[in-house]
């Protein structure tokens, strides 16, 4: 069956196996938490995702939980031109979903939260279709 994405997990940092997460893709999303060193981890990866010449966009996991470290990452996305593509806020379903071993669109699609996730993704699917991508 033919498919039009794969998605890879890489692990945060930018070791060795970050690198080859990253090798061979053709866009990064840059799922950052707002804290200090979620940060300085999202600064390290901006830079090693453009050695490759790959495109990034980004989105803020649990943007709620310290609104100061949130802005100062949306501050640095949109200083670096990364698109932000979603801020999502912390929510109790993650583990509800994780423990009933469903993503949290299999577990509730119909929640605020799935919808939110949903809207990231056409955004990033749109963004994958665009020339400039």
């Amino acid at each position: 069956r033919k498919v039009d994405f794969i998605i890879n997990d890489g692990p945060p940092g930018i070791g060795c196996s970050a690198i080859s997460s990253v090798t061979g893709s053709s866009a990064v999303l840059l799922v950052a938490e707002p804290t200090r060193s979620g940060l300085h981890d999202a600064v390290r990866l901006v830079d090693l995702v453009r050695s490759f010449n790959i495109p990034v966009f980004a989105m803020i996991n649990k943007c709620d939980i310290n609104p100061e470290a949130t802005q100062l990452i949306e501050d640095y996305l949109i200083e670096q031109n990364i698109p932000v593509l979603g801020k999502i806020p912390f929510d109790a379903m993650f583990v509800e979903s994780m423990i009933d071993k469903k993503t949290v669109v299999e577990y509730d699609r119909n929640s605020d939260l799935a919808k939110q996730i949903q809207v990231i993704w056409d955004k990033l699917v749109d963004e994958m279709h665009s020339p400039v991508a």
